[in-house]
């Protein structure tokens, strides 16, 4: 019998891992969704997580990772020749991360729905430990892996757990010979996968072919997405009755969440189609079939299936050359019309700064999709729209930096009126 070990070396390019809140059933630890653990504690990435993320780009799942066929009321199965024998995770401590969701009809956070969980940091290391049961498959295998883009646990719409493959080190074992029977009996775990018997294997060269839009934005009059949490060993002001709200930072760095432009993004193209008379989503009842929920995705569970994975995938844009400042506020006495005495507080604020948005187009994507989008990026542009938080207070506004955004709005307005114009006669050929 021969077979080939493999060795896939990966690397979070963005914050990201495998959740595990079923784990909280008999702890707290302070968190909602804290990071998947071994039984040692250690943080843990299952191999089921990175089998699933490699079987969802083989040309050909079935001949590289089996399948079960359901055939006139029998059942059969094909086990797969490929084998994820576990995974081992370098990284640094957790970073803590929050999330909330927005009223549609207030514009500010709902009550009760803030929650707190765990990632691993960007740069972590993930290491998964393969088996390939037929070695007339691996030139497949090889290629499979040359074209994936793996993502680590869930969120990967907007920006959680994108990684890159850094390194394939791989060796043949021939049980009928007597070194190959002598390692496979006396070696076993990581041992098996070492540098010291492994070579790098080299992979084809693939060009990503996923389309990526990008916008470049600058702050107008200052922007603030928060944590929710402040800081307390800050002593920059002496006097100041609170400690000031914290920005949200990537590598130390104040930025946009994913999350962010993905709902704010979203909500608008929910308010166009609605303004136009398209029917869309009303709040917090996805319809399923909407240009909106074919576009953005949308959860739910039913017998059928329990969401659509998102076809725009947002990244966490960072600020560069970002003027971060420290803003205080007081609350009025709304008698008197003074200052109410112990309402002083005090907020970080980027006054001013550079970003860019990148939207991953990870699935087909309808022409009118497209248009919507753009015509909802515009609406940010001149002003329509705001990022953040007090966006009723003249924070949150954004401005392209290039000279494009003019002939992008036409564009978009034209082809999206086609669509409109289209959908009002389908409308009337049903009646």
């Amino acid at each position: 019998m021969i077979f080939t070990l493999l060795r896939l070396d990966l690397e979070l390019i963005t914050p990201g891992g495998v959740t595990a809140p079923e784990s909280l059933t008999d702890r707290d630890i302070g968190v909602d969704l804290p990071l998947a653990r071994d039984g040692q504690g250690r943080l843990h990435v299952p191999a089921t997580s990175l089998a699933g993320s490699l079987r969802s780009c083989a040309p050909d799942p079935a001949a590289l990772f089996g399948e079960v066929r359901q055939n006139a009321g029998e059942t059969t199965a094909t086990a797969s020749p490929v084998r994820f024998l576990g995974t081992r995770v370098s990284a640094a401590e957790p970073i803590a991360t929050s999330r909330t969701v927005i009223d549609r009809e207030r514009g500010a956070p709902r009550t009760h729905l803030l929650w707190r969980g765990e990632l691993l940091p960007e740069g972590s290391r993930v290491t998964g430990y393969l088996r390939l049961d037929d070695p007339g498959l691996l030139d497949e295998l090889l290629a499979v892996l040359a074209a994936w883009r793996p993502f680590i646990g869930g969120g990967r719409s907007v920006g959680r757990g994108q990684a890159r493959l850094t390194q394939v080190r791989g060796r043949t074992i021939d049980l009928s010979t007597a070194p190959g029977l002598r390692d496979w009996l006396t070696g076993g775990g990581p041992a098996l996968f070492a540098d010291e018997v492994t070579e790098p294997v080299d992979l084809p060269v693939v060009e990503p072919s996923a389309e990526v839009l990008r916008w470049e934005w600058d702050v107008v009059d200052g922007l603030r997405v928060g944590t929710g949490g402040r800081d307390e060993t800050s002593d920059e002001g002496e006097g100041r009755a609170s400690a000031p709200a914290l920005l949200v930072r990537r590598a130390g760095k104040p930025c946009i969440p994913g999350s962010t432009w993905k709902g704010v993004l979203r909500s608008r193209c929910e308010y166009i189609l609605r303004s136009l008379g398209v029917p869309v989503c009303q709040p917090y009842e996805c319809c399923r079939t909407c240009l909106v929920c074919e576009t953005f995705g949308w959860t739910g569970g039913d017998e059928e299936s329990v969401g659509q994975r998102s076809r725009l995938l947002f990244t966490d844009s960072i600020f560069t050359d970002a003027r971060v400042v420290v803003r205080q506020h007081v609350a009025l006495d709304r008698v008197t019309g003074g200052a109410r005495d112990k309402q002083l507080y005090a907020e970080e604020i980027v006054e001013s700064g550079r970003c860019t948005l990148e939207v991953t187009v990870g699935g087909p994507l309808a022409p009118a999709a497209s248009a919507l989008l753009r015509l909802a990026v515009a609406d940010l542009h001149d002003g329509f729209l705001a990022v953040g938080g007090s966006t009723t207070r003249g924070l949150g506004g954004l401005r392209r930096t290039d000279s494009a955004a003019e002939s992008e709005r036409l564009a978009a307005v034209e082809e999206f009126a086609a669509h409109v114009s289209a959908h009002a006669t389908a409308g009337k050929a049903a009646l």
